[in-house]
């Protein structure tokens, strides 16, 4: 996995949410992409005090949606939706 600062960011969240023996790989856009210029290194938003991010990320072989957040002043925040879910939400809406 390359080793940006977004796909870096992510396995620290992935590592604090699931422990730090858990599998991080392939984080990348809604299109597959990893992270890089072309798709602002998954950055959705950014405000003077935080950036948020998105996209998908396989942890322990399975596929989760994520949204992270890291601020200037405070712990980061992130959650972290199974795929197969996120789907299922899709397709009920």
């Amino acid at each position: 996995m390359d080793p940006t600062p977004t796909t870096q960011f992510i396995t620290y969240c992935a590592e604090q949410e699931f422990g730090e023996d858990a599998e991080v790989t392939r984080v990348r856009d809604e299109q597959g992409r990893a992270p890089c210029r072309d798709n602002k290194y998954l950055i959705v938003s950014a405000q003077k005090n935080f950036y948020e991010f998105k996209g998908l990320v396989n942890i322990n072989g399975i596929t989760f949606g994520f949204k992270a957040k890291t601020f200037k002043a405070k712990q980061p925040e992130w959650i972290f939706t199974p795929e197969a879910l996120r789907k299922e939400h899709k397709s009920s809406t």
